[in-house]
């Protein structure tokens, strides 16, 4: 079971009032996954946001003719202890709603909350703020994680203008539902 307090030791949920993250809970779902597991794959249709709640995952590119991947391949390194690096799976707001990589457990174990992209949907629609809220945090997240520690993918920054412009868009049209509802009142 998932409680209240494990969401809001999540970055993306910290602004979010008690009764956002009691709604919010209710779509949650845990998984546990072992060392060498993988989450999801590159190319897989992005449908949930990943939250790592303990142990490390590595998201990775795949390599061509199914070669295995490897530390040589790893992107980024989410571990449950850092707070800023522990969300994933923000494809699932940004067209084409694709994973753009790979992520794999690396630890021993790691255990991981799941939110369908349709459940947040649902509760943003009924709660602009909520969703505003979220969104504005995930802009942030993308921010922080660097594209390639190890390759020449971090000086790429045209990647990273296209993902947080496509995020910022959607948080904006948040804000203006918000501010159009207000204007009304």
């Amino acid at each position: 079971m998932i409680t209240l307090k494990e969401l809001d030791s999540v970055s993306v949920f910290k602004e979010l009032s008690d009764a956002h993250l009691e709604a919010l809970k209710e779509f949650c779902i845990k998984e546990e996954f072992k060392k060498g597991d993988m989450l999801f794959k590159e190319g897989d249709s992005a449908e949930h946001l990943w939250i790592v709640t303990d142990g490390k995952v590595d998201l990775r590119f795949e390599l061509p003719g199914n070669r295995p991947t490897s530390e040589e391949t790893t992107i980024s390194s989410l571990a449950a202890e850092d707070d800023k690096k522990r969300t994933l799976g923000w494809s699932c707001f940004v067209p084409p709603y694709k994973m753009m990589l790979s992520a794999y457990c690396t630890t021993r174990s790691c255990s991981v909350i799941k939110i369908a992209k349709s459940d947040m949907l649902t509760l943003f629609e009924k709660d602009e703020s909520m969703g505003y809220l979220i969104m504005s945090h995930l802009i942030k997240v993308l921010g922080f994680r660097p594209l390639c520690p190890n390759c020449n993918l971090r000086t790429s920054s045209g990647f990273r203008k296209l993902i947080v412009g496509a995020t910022l868009n959607f948080a904006l049209k948040w804000s203006f539902k918000i501010f159009s509802k207000s204007m009304l009142y």
